[in-house]
C-alpha cells in the first residue's frame, strides 16, 4: 500500500460576472459602454436565453445599451453596472436590473 501526499493545491476561485436575461421573443444585443471612451463590451443574447460577462469590480460610469438586431435602442440603464447582478429584458421589452 502506497500513501500519496498533496502539498499544494490550486483553487479557482469563481469570476465575478453580471448576467443578461432575454424573455423577450427576439434576439438582443447588450452592451457594458464605459463613459470615459475605455471601452464597450457586447454580448448576444438570443430570444428565451441568457449569457453573461465577466467584470472584476462594479463600473461607476458606465452603462448598459440594449438594442435590437436592426441597431434600434430598445433602452438603456444608468451605471454603477456591478458583479452579481443581472440585467432581465422582459416579453414587453422593459428593462429590469437587479442584484441577484
Amino acid at each position: 500500500m502506497s500513501a500519496v501526499s498533496l502539498t499544494g493545491c490550486v483553487y479557482d476561485a469563481a469570476v465575478p460576472r453580471v448576467t443578461f436575461a432575454n424573455e423577450s421573443a427576439e434576439a438582443v444585443v447588450v452592451a457594458l459602454v464605459w463613459a470615459d471612451g475605455a471601452g464597450r463590451l457586447e454580448r448576444h443574447v438570443p430570444a428565451g436565453d441568457a449569457t453573461d460577462a465577466a467584470l472584476s469590480e462594479c463600473e461607476e460610469r458606465s452603462e448598459l445599451v440594449v438594442t435590437a438586431e436592426d441597431d434600434s435602442v430598445i433602452g438603456t440603464v444608468d451605471g454603477p453596472i456591478c458583479p452579481g447582478w443581472t440585467l432581465t429584458i422582459g416579453a414587453d421589452g422593459a428593462l429590469a436590473f437587479e442584484e441577484r
